[in-house]
């Protein structure tokens, strides 16, 4: 427990925070270094899956945070 203001409060790992970084950083460095075949507009599938794969990640993790506090 950590001591706040002289008062005692409960401190809860960010679980789901940290499993949700792990795999965008996992999947990204896995889409990054593969070889892939030239996608729309001549990018690699791989730059594609992080750039656009981000902003899901970015609102998905924001609404699952507004959702359930978390």
């Amino acid at each position: 427990m950590a001591v706040k203001d002289g008062r005692r409060s409960a401190y809860r790992v960010p679980v789901v925070s940290l499993v949700l970084m792990a795999v965008f950083l996992i999947g990204g460095t896995v889409g990054l270094v593969s070889e892939w075949p030239a996608g729309p507009g001549n990018l690699d599938w791989g730059v594609w899956i992080v750039v656009y794969g981000g902003y899901l990640y970015a609102i998905s993790a924001a609404l699952f945070h507004a959702k359930t506090g978390r």
